[in-house]
C-alpha cells in the first residue's frame, strides 16, 4: 500500500464515521446513503475529482443506512483487503456495540440499523 492508498482509506473511514454518526431522518426508513469507493485503490494513483464520494440517497429496505459500493475495485485481492480493513475498523466498536449490522454483498458492504 502506498501513501495515496492509505490517505484514500483514511478518508473513506472518516466519511463512514460521519455518515453513521448523524444519519438524516428518512435514512433507514426506506432510503439509504451511498458511498462510492474510488478506482485509485486498485493502483495507488491519486484520486480524481468526482471519482468517489457520497452519492444521492436511494430507495432501500427498512433499517438499511449506508451502502459502500466497491465495484470499481477490479482486483479481487484488493477488494477483499478493503472489506477486511473496513470490517476491522467498524465491527468491534460499531457492530459489536449493538447499534449496527454489517453485511457483505457482491458489489459492496451494507450497514443496517439494528432493531
Amino acid at each position: 500500500m502506498n501513501l495515496n492508498q492509505a490517505e484514500t482509506l483514511g478518508g473513506i473511514v472518516r466519511a463512514i464515521k460521519i455518515l453513521l454518526s448523524g444519519y438524516v431522518d428518512d435514512i433507514g426508513k426506506g432510503r439509504r446513503l451511498n458511498l462510492l469507493v474510488p478506482h485509485c485503490l486498485n493502483n495507488g494513483e491519486s484520486i480524481e475529482h468526482g471519482e468517489a464520494g457520497i452519492l444521492t440517497a436511494t430507495s432501500a429496505v427498512i433499517n438499511e443506512l449506508l451502502f459502500i459500493d466497491d465495484h470499481l475495485l477490479e482486483d479481487v485481492a484488493i477488494r477483499d483487503m478493503f472489506r477486511v480493513f473496513i470490517r476491522s475498523v467498524f465491527e468491534p466498536p460499531v457492530v459489536g456495540g449493538g447499534k449496527f449490522i454489517l453485511e457483505e454483498r457482491s458489489n459492496g458492504l451494507v450497514f443496517f440499523l439494528k432493531d
